[in-house]
């Protein structure tokens, strides 16, 4: 299997769209659905805590901490 699959790529699309759309309201149930339902590879994986960092980030979360382990999953927890 080659990148994401279809039904993660249908939902990280929907996703990024609100967030770069500013319509946060949907976003953390829709992240923790997709965090939930998992990911089948580790391309899905990075992409996933990539896209959480993102809304953390435009939603100036005060929650650094948060943002730093987002960062560390998406590139594979590497230094």
């Amino acid at each position: 299997m080659k990148g994401a699959s279809p039904q993660f790529v249908k939902k990280y699309r929907a996703v990024a769209e609100l967030i770069d759309n500013g319509e946060f309201a949907a976003v953390p149930a829709l992240l923790e659905d997709m965090e939930s339902s998992g990911r089948v590879n580790l391309y899905e994986d990075a992409f996933f805590w990539w896209l959480k960092y993102g809304y953390l980030e435009k939603t100036k979360s005060e929650d650094t901490k948060q943002m730093i382990d987002d960062l560390r999953a998406a590139i594979g927890y590497e230094e």
